[in-house]
């Protein structure tokens, strides 16, 4: 599984956010937003391998983060971090599903840390 270089996090609160922002830098140029129009703003100027959303979020902001975020690079790899993964909700083909809590390890094993 290659290892994703520049990351984009997208998560409204700003403790959490943090949190991902340190763990994460240890292994890739991590970009952090706390909302849609912060994220597509970063997803314009940087060249994005991998996104990381908060159900936070309406999943309509998801979606569409996911979108920009594929149209800018194909194969960028995204991470849904949800509450709890109801059954009939389904994801964009490619797109993986974290349910909180989980340890930081475990985000780091879905983008190809060496620490997973």
């Amino acid at each position: 599984m290659p290892t994703a270089r520049e990351i984009l996090i997208v998560e409204p609160e700003d403790l959490v956010r943090w949190s991902l922002v340190t763990y994460l830098a240890q292994w890739f140029e991590v970009h952090p937003a706390g909302s849609k129009a912060a994220a597509d703003q970063i997803l314009e100027d940087y060249p994005i391998d991998a996104v990381v959303v908060s159900d936070d979020l309406s999943d309509e902001a998801a979606d569409e983060i996911e979108i920009h975020a594929r149209s800018r690079n194909p194969a960028a790899r995204v991470v849904r971090m949800v509450t709890h993964a109801p059954a009939d909700k389904r994801l964009n083909k490619g797109t993986l599903r974290l349910e909180k809590p989980f340890e930081l390890s475990r985000l780091g094993g879905l983008l190809g840390t060496e620490s997973a």
